[in-house]
């Protein structure tokens, strides 16, 4: 233009300008993706994980597949790249509005499950507030067999694959979103009495990744026996049977845990008594050793 650098030190004024407005050009344009994450926190705690996570495999030299898994598990499990602490959220809530807002968070689930499509709605709430959400990897078993149950599973996204032997023969079959497993009736026919919630005898595996709401084994009996609505059943000839079990263990369950809590007191009791009453409480403690050895 008509202005120019005429002297050496205009042309290096000049150059000097041209360097710092270069230099706090670049400066914005690589903060503005940081400017615009701390605009939401839930974002900024994301990508925080995700660079706490990465340097952990880095420093720990994690072989690239096993990397590839972790991270794809990451992708997976925060899908909207958004980590929020939802837990710590819900309880901070009056148990009404948090169940208000487990109903909402779960409105897809309801849809998607014949089990809480047929529930009241107090009943729908109760079970919701008592939901956690689980994750699984692809090829990630979820239950195996011979072990024992201690939560009911019900399918949000993904599908599982389920594998058992039936007549010696191994049979399969893939639940997708709404169905249930957990206890062995929900998945295998033709079972009686305890095998219907005993000890796991199918396998389930994660045929993609897959999201769950769980319910604790303890939870799960208490919706059964207090809802009659409630009914996550295999069958309707089957569920009277599996009712009565899962409420005898659940009963059982009860007992056991409320003898351990009088063995503690008696205990207590006991280092503090007299020595006139020592073989009384000796005896009382036997009793109730005794009876939780039998129950």
């Amino acid at each position: 233009g008509d202005l120019h650098a005429v002297t050496m030190q205009e042309r290096l004024f000049c150059i000097l300008c041209m360097v710092v407005g270069g230099f706090i050009f670049g400066t914005l344009i690589r903060n503005v993706p940081v400017i615009l994450e701390r605009k939401s926190m839930a974002i900024h705690n994301y990508h925080q994980l995700e660079r706490d996570m990465l340097e952990f495999l880095d420093q720990h030299k994690v072989p690239p597949d096993l990397k590839g898994r972790v991270m794809q598990y990451y992708e997976y499990r925060f899908p909207d790249r958004r980590s929020y602490r939802g837990e710590d959220i819900m309880a901070m809530l009056p148990r009404n509005m948090c169940k208000d807002l487990a109903v909402h968070l779960s409105q897809d689930s309801i849809l998607a499950s014949p089990v809480l499509g047929r529930c009241t709605t107090e009943t729908a709430r109760e079970v919701c507030v008592r939901f956690r959400r689980d994750f699984a990897a692809r090829n990630e078993f979820i239950c195996r067999e011979g072990s024992e149950p201690e939560w009911l599973y019900m399918i949000r996204r993904g599908s599982v694959s389920i594998k058992y032997y039936s007549r010696g023969s191994l049979r399969a079959l893939n639940l997708g979103p709404g169905k249930w497993f957990g206890h062995n009736y929900l998945v295998i026919k033709g079972l009686q009495g305890h095998a219907m919630v005993g000890t796991a005898k199918f396998s389930a595996t994660a045929e993609e990744p897959v999201e769950m709401l769980v319910l604790s084994t303890e939870d799960f009996g208490e919706m059964v026996m207090t809802c009659d609505d409630f009914t996550p059943k295999g069958s309707d000839e089957e569920w009277p049977l599996a009712k009565q079990e899962i409420v005898t263990r659940h009963l059982a369950s009860h007992t056991h845990h409320r003898v351990g809590q009088v063995l503690q007191e008696l205990a207590g009791v006991s280092s503090d008594a007299d020595a006139a009453y020592s073989t009384q409480f000796e005896m009382l403690q036997r009793t109730a050793y005794a009876f939780n050895a039998t129950g």
